[in-house]
């Protein structure tokens, strides 16, 4: 890349960080107000995540990524950050588009809570939910080693005598979900929980949600937990625009803190340096690198792409919960096979992946089209779960929104199976008042 074109980059890419900075400053303010939609949620974690990166690159350089010998060219590929700063661009007005249409109104925090505060059953399910990552526990084949945190990083060295690492990683698939869960179970709690939090109960919350970020033993729990108790805080106006904003850079501040001091726990002191722990900064809070990774593999035809044949991974989820053991050919999951492009490597199971995003997984899957359907598909899940206004619905629909730019689907498959159930109900209820209207309407209608 010639110093003319390197400079043409970096101006490009500069400009493309201050135009996703004006919609998660405009997204902000709107939120602040109490303008719902889930859809401003996702373009806020999208400069996060996405945008932010470019900046990153400005000052401190692109990363090497010097164990990920696939992913090293994408990212100094002249035609992939190209084309990765149009994408960025295309993002906004299509996902704002797709999402048009949903429930577009300035909502109190009081009577956000009164729809959902009183429900008795909706509660104690949430009860049933939060406390399910102990059950998933002592279902484990080795519960003792979620004594030590990040088991799994630590590769296994607490399990009990007899147990292998699959077979404690495969139900660790379910702790984690169970955890998800919980937590979202908890922020109901919260949300709809009566008077002040200050008392036992409501405090015991608190102890539940330290457990599952423990068992989970991920730092992006600890992520999670903090998102949705901050939302269900701000939804129930218990915690003010400033508050919410003082607390989220509070938490972004710790969990850099820890993630730094953890990488280091977990790693010898031979193969540490700065260079690594750059590299794995970006590796985690960034998702810039498998998205310029797909459009490498695509735009390049002598790269194989990272899928088997397009659509791979979207018909994947279906299926995912039937077990190996009974589909013995079942394909790989998106993260894995992104995993083994990066490594250039074959795909098999190693106990970590990389984390992906649906902007990238929308690309590998569809091509040029991925441009699109990528936040257009995405925008169109924000307009579903806006539909019925605030509620339940809408607040796992944010979550949901923000962990679609964040992870895989498979990572949060419980908390979409939720989603989706809830969807379907409302549409059932919505279909059995119209019936019941129609009935009871005079014969003159």
């Amino acid at each position: 890349m010639g110093n003319i074109d390197a400079g043409l980059l970096n101006l490009v890419e500069l400009s493309t960080v201050a135009w996703l900075l004006f919609w998660a400053g405009y997204s902000t303010f709107r939120l602040a107000k109490y303008h719902l939609r889930s859809v401003y949620v996702v373009l806020i974690v999208t400069f996060l995540l996405l945008g932010l990166p470019l900046l990153w690159d400005f000052l401190f350089g692109v990363p090497s990524y010097f164990t990920l010998p696939g992913m090293a060219p994408a990212n100094t590929d002249f035609a992939s950050r190209l084309l990765y700063v149009l994408y960025l661009w295309m993002i906004p007005p299509i996902a704002l588009i797709a999402a048009n249409g949903g429930v577009n109104k300035t909502t109190s925090p009081d009577s956000y809570t009164a729809r959902q505060a009183g429900h008795a059953i909706a509660k104690g399910a949430a009860w049933i939910a939060a406390l399910s990552p102990f059950l998933a526990v002592l279902t484990s084949p080795s519960p003792r080693a979620y004594f030590v945190y990040g088991t799994v990083d630590h590769r296994y060295p607490h399990l009990a005598a007899g147990v292998s690492e699959y077979e404690f990683a495969r139900h660790h698939v379910l702790v984690t979900s169970a955890c998800l869960i919980s937590t979202i179970a908890i922020a109901y709690l919260v949300y709809a929980h009566k008077g002040t939090l200050f008392t036992p109960l409501a405090l015991s919350y608190l102890s539940i949600l330290i457990f599952g970020v423990w068992v989970n033993g991920k730092r992006n729990a600890f992520a999670f937990s903090v998102f949705l108790i901050v939302m269900a805080l701000w939804s129930r106006g218990t915690l003010k625009p400033k508050a919410v904003v003082t607390i989220g850079v509070s938490a972004v501040v710790a969990l850099l803190m820890f993630s730094s001091w953890y990488q280091q726990d977990t790693r010898s002191a031979d193969t540490w340096s700065s260079e690594l722990a750059y590299n794995n900064t970006r590796l985690d809070y960034g998702r810039d690198h498998t998205a310029r990774l797909a459009i490498y593999r695509l735009i390049h035809n002598d790269e194989k792409d990272i899928l088997n044949y397009p659509g791979q991974s979207v018909i994947y989820y279906p299926l995912a919960m039937v077990p190996r053991s009974i589909w013995e050919s079942k394909p790989p999951n998106y993260g894995m096979m992104v995993t083994s492009a990066a490594l250039q490597d074959d795909n098999h199971f190693r106990g970590w992946i990389l984390t992906t995003s649906w902007y990238d997984e929308a690309i590998a899957n569809f091509g040029f089209a991925g441009f699109i359907l990528g936040p257009g598909m995405l925008g169109l899940f924000c307009r579903v779960g806006d539909r019925k206004g605030p509620g339940i619905l809408q607040m796992i629909t944010m979550f949901a929104g923000a962990l679609f730019v964040a992870v895989h689907l498979q990572a949060f498959m419980p908390v979409f199976g939720l989603w989706l159930v809830i969807v379907i109900q409302s549409k059932n209820q919505d279909r059995k008042r119209l019936t019941r209207d129609y009935q009871i309407l005079p014969s003159g209608y």
